[in-house]
């Protein structure tokens, strides 16, 4: 799960675990994924 940082995709993630579902979280979200210098699209694809 993903979201900007990383806080509501903790609660998901904890929520899908415990129903069962395989889910993995990206700490402190897309804003930390920026900071590393890690590549994102933003926007549509075609």
């Amino acid at each position: 799960m993903l979201c900007r940082s990383g806080n509501r995709s903790a609660k998901v993630t904890a929520w899908l675990l415990a129903n069962g579902v395989e889910a993995l979280n990206v700490q402190g979200g897309t804003l930390a994924w920026d900071d590393r210098g890690y590549p994102f699209v933003v926007g549509a694809q075609a």
